[in-house]
């Protein structure tokens, strides 16, 4: 806090997915109750759920909030994923937000700022980022009804099984069949199409923010922002190429639990990542798609491999199908390279039928119980 302490802002953000509780907004509430945001501020906030909305409204800290001069945002994504009150570029902002990728904000070269609701709502008032001790013990925090109110009217009930298959869903042209994974052969060959650092996130892989909402219902046209941070001609290269690998540093894969970041590796050709370690989620998704995350045994052999370089990996379906988990691969004339391939069961078998949905399509079982033996 001391090394940003006193930055001066434009705008503050408060909740979306994180922070976005009650108890959260209770707490900005209390600080901002009979006092003003600082006139260079721009305050948001962001209710976690049409309860929550509610709920601030019944027990008086939405009066709070609206008096004090925040603007009240309906409970969606908004900020947090650039879908509205993108920041000028190169002007701090605030946020309550649990994840800060560059161009996230929907501002390409922006500065954003992780914090707490309590030092949100101090540094509202001040106009700077501010340490909420310094204004004194936190006033009284309004309680929260005992029996917050429950509508749960724009959420359908599923359809009972007879009618279900005689319901037609419409959609739009932008609605597009994702791709299909395709089943692993005895090898894996192609080019190294781009090697990437540590902590490379979702963001990275599939577009944030509104242009993001417009392409993800089609990966075509989502793929051709794969990558375009790091490397613009990425996309073009992979199809010209046929597919090939993506090499990747620590933590590949972090931030939001997108399946379009797999999804456009899919439909580029993209044979498995190999990387020395995966986020927890995009991994799954990967393996969801039939995509293989492979991890380097030893991790210098990361600094080996080089983009344009052809990569070859033998006796995949054997080992996947036998239950080993050690793989070879060769790139030009270097020893070969040891990678681990760490599946369990389930998981094997989702990538040998090339995804879950192509399994689901060969043998369709209840998706309840093929989601809880995945997760066995």
């Amino acid at each position: 806090m001391s090394e940003v302490e006193g930055t001066e802002l434009v705008q503050v953000c408060v909740g979306s997915s994180v922070n976005s509780a009650y108890i959260d907004l209770a707490i900005v509430g209390a600080v901002l109750d009979g006092k003003t945001v600082h006139p260079a501020i721009d305050l948001t906030v962001t209710p976690g759920s049409r309860q929550t909305l509610q709920t601030l409204e019944l027990s008086g800290v939405f009066g709070q909030l609206v008096h004090a001069g925040a603007r009240m945002l309906e409970p969606i994504c908004g900020p947090c994923i650039g879908v509205g009150q993108a920041p000028s570029a190169r002007k701090p902002s605030l946020r309550t937000f649990n994840r800060n990728f560059p161009g996230r904000s929907g501002t390409e070269d922006d500065r954003i700022y992780l914090c707490s609701p309590a030092t949100a709502a101090a540094s509202a008032l001040t106009g700077q980022i501010t340490d909420p001790r310094s204004l004194g013990r936190c006033p009284p925090i309004l309680a929260r009804p005992e029996e917050p109110p429950i509508d749960d009217r724009g959420i359908l009930a599923p359809a009972p099984a007879a009618q279900a298959a005689a319901i037609e869903v419409v959609r739009g042209a932008s609605i597009v069949e994702p791709p299909r994974g395709t089943v692993p052969g005895e090898t894996l060959a192609g080019e190294i199409l781009i090697v990437v650092p540590d902590n490379i996130s979702t963001g990275d892989m599939a577009p944030d923010g509104a242009l993001g909402m417009s392409v993800w219902s089609d990966i075509s046209r989502c793929a051709t922002f794969m990558f375009r941070r790091l490397d613009r001609s990425f996309h073009d290269r992979a199809l010209q190429a046929g597919g090939g690998f993506i090499v990747a540093g620590h933590n590949y894969g972090q931030g939001s639990s997108r399946e379009h970041a797999a999804l456009s590796a899919v439909y580029l050709g993209i044979r498995a990542v190999i990387a020395k370690s995966f986020a927890r989620i995009h991994r799954r998704n990967l393996v969801l798609n039939g995509l293989l995350p492979l991890v380097f045994t030893q991790e210098d052999d990361y600094e080996r491999l080089r983009q344009g370089e052809r990569l070859q990996i033998s006796g995949v379906r054997e080992t996947i199908e036998s239950g080993g988990d050690e793989l070879s691969a060769s790139a030009g004339q270097g020893a070969p390279i040891a990678l681990g391939l760490h599946l369990l069961a389930r998981e094997r078998e989702l990538v040998l039928a090339g995804g879950l949905l192509q399994s689901l399509r060969a043998s369709p079982p209840r998706l309840n119980d093929v989601l809880d033996r995945f997760d066995n």
